[in-house]
C-alpha cells in the first residue's frame, strides 16, 4: 500500500478487518514509520472458511482508534479439494458472476470475526447497513446469474463481458455527485470521499442534517452513527 498522503504513517499504525466475513484475519503492525510518497507491503495471516462459496472481508489502516485512510477488500473462492472445480468450468461460472453482478458478495455470509484488540461497537454499527445491502444484493442477483450461465456458452459469455464498460465504485460515486445541483454539497461529497468516506447516501444525509463537512466527518471517523440512527437519516 502506498501512502499518498502528506504525512508519515507511525510506527504502530494498523492494518484491521472492520467488516465483511469473517476469514480469521489477523491484525497486523507496521514496525516502523512509513514517510509519504513510499510504499509498505502487508502480509495478513487469515484461514478460510470451511464452506465452499466466495468471501470478502474489508480493512482500514487506523493509529489508536482512529481509522483512515481508503477502505481495500480481499475477495476468495472456497472450493473443497476433493471436489475441484474444472479450470473451464470455473472460468465459466466466474464470468457469469460477474455478468449478472459486479460486485461480488458471499453467497453465506458469516459473523464478523473477534479482533486481537477491541474494535470501535459503532463501528461495527456504521458497516452493518453495508454488510445487510450486500447480502440482499446478492440475494436477488442468484438466480440471474445461474440462468446466464446455462443460457450462454462460454465463448459468448466472455464476448458480451469484453464489450461491457463496467463501473467502478468510484466512478458511480462520482456520477451522482455530479448530478447534484448544489455547488458546496457537491464539493464536500467530494472531499469526503478522497478522505475514505465512500458511502455516498451516508455523506449526503449527514451533510444535508449536519450543514458541516468537519462535523460529518468527525461523526464518520468516530463512528458514532448507530443503526437506528442511520435508518432515520436515509428516511
Amino acid at each position: 500500500m502506498r501512502n499518498d498522503g502528506e504525512t508519515s504513517w507511525p510506527a504502530g499504525t494498523q492494518l484491521v478487518q472492520t467488516s465483511g466475513d469473517d476469514i480469521k484475519a489477523k491484525i497486523v503492525t507496521i514496525p516502523k514509520e512509513v514517510p509519504a510518497g513510499t510504499t509498505f507491503e502487508f502480509s495478513v495471516p487469515c484461514k478460510a472458511p470451511e464452506k465452499e462459496g466466495r468471501y470478502t472481508a474489508f480493512f482500514r489502516l487506523q493509529t489508536g482508534r482512529i481509522k483512515f485512510g481508503h477502505k481495500v477488500s480481499c475477495d476468495i473462492m472456497c472450493v473443497h479439494s476433493d471436489a475441484a472445480v474444472p479450470e473451464e468450468e470455473m472460468k465459466e461460472e466466474v464470468v457469469s458472476e460477474i455478468l449478472a453482478a459486479p460486485t461480488i458478495q458471499a453467497p453465506q455470509p458469516v459473523a464478523m470475526m473477534s479482533q486481537e484488540v477491541a474494535v470501535s461497537a459503532a463501528d461495527k454499527e456504521v458497516d452493518e447497513p453495508e454488510r445487510r445491502f450486500q447480502e440482499d444484493e446478492h440475494a436477488s442477483t442468484e438466480a440471474a446469474s445461474l440462468a446466464e450461465s446455462q443460457a450462454q456458452p462460454s465463448s459468448a459469455l466472455m464476448n458480451s463481458f469484453i464489450s461491457i464498460e463496467a463501473k467502478t465504485p468510484k466512478q458511480v460515486y462520482f456520477e451522482q455527485v455530479e448530478a447534484e445541483s448544489d455547488a458546496t454539497l457537491k464539493q464536500a461529497l467530494t472531499n469526503l470521499y478522497e478522505s475514505g468516506f465512500t458511502d455516498f447516501q451516508v455523506n449526503k444525509a449527514l451533510m444535508l442534517k449536519l450543514k458541516d463537512i468537519n462535523a460529518v466527518a468527525n461523526q464518520l471517523l468516530t463512528g458514532a452513527l448507530s443503526e437506528s440512527q442511520f435508518g432515520a437519516i436515509l428516511q
